[in-house]
């Protein structure tokens, strides 16, 4: 019984006032969430404040709200992700894609677009990041471990299909490797020619 009167002492009851603010904030949430993207950011907001606010215990006000932040967040962090893919920030779209694949280790969709980020940084001559490209190889290495036992991606984009990534993760492979492991890098682009894809055209 101690115990029980204790662990209730813990969310001790709101106060009418209290009870009137934590509505209105619920209210200006499901408000804003109607809204443009500035007002949905500004439901991410008013949500978290909820939730820091109310959050204990969970009921299914608080579940649905934090259902919506997280979406939200993860949303604007794949939007953040693909913009540096398509500023080219590779330096970036490494950071973000480090700590995606800390949370997703196998997250073949995403190790694909990392292995193809740093072809692209490799390709770019003068204006590479070589110090990005041991992580790229270590993300294609990963990407072939798991693409060639039959592991898909939710879509094959931008290549053209399942017989085409295989190429692609091959010739990359050689590419970064073509310096500082040559057998490496050749035994990689004899698979590449090999392969049914495009890549063996490259």
């Amino acid at each position: 019984y101690a115990q029980g009167a204790a662990a209730a002492q813990t969310t001790p009851a709101l106060t009418p006032a209290q009870e009137e603010e934590k509505a209105k904030l619920y209210a200006q949430f499901l408000e804003l969430i109607k809204g443009d993207a500035e007002k949905q950011r500004q439901a991410s907001v008013v949500g978290k404040e909820y939730l820091t606010k109310y959050g204990t215990p969970e009921d299914d006000i608080v579940k649905y709200i934090k259902n919506w932040v997280t979406k939200y967040d993860l949303a604007v962090r794949d939007f953040e992700f693909n913009k540096t893919l398509t500023d080219k920030n590779y330096a970036r779209t490494f950071e973000m894609g480090r700590q995606m694949l800390g949370e997703n280790p196998d997250n073949v969709d995403l190790l694909l677009t990392l292995s193809q980020a740093g072809l692209g940084n490799a390709a770019a001559g003068a204006q590479a990041n070589k110090g990005l490209n041991p992580d790229a190889l270590r993300f294609t290495r990963q990407a072939i471990q798991l693409v060639e036992p039959g592991k898909a991606p939710a879509k094959w984009e931008p290549f053209t299909g399942r017989d085409d990534a295989p190429g692609w993760l091959y010739y990359t492979q050689g590419f970064l490797t073509w310096e500082s492991s040559p057998d490496e890098a050749v035994m990689a682009l004899l698979k590449a020619a090999q392969t049914n894809g495009t890549a063996n055209k490259a």
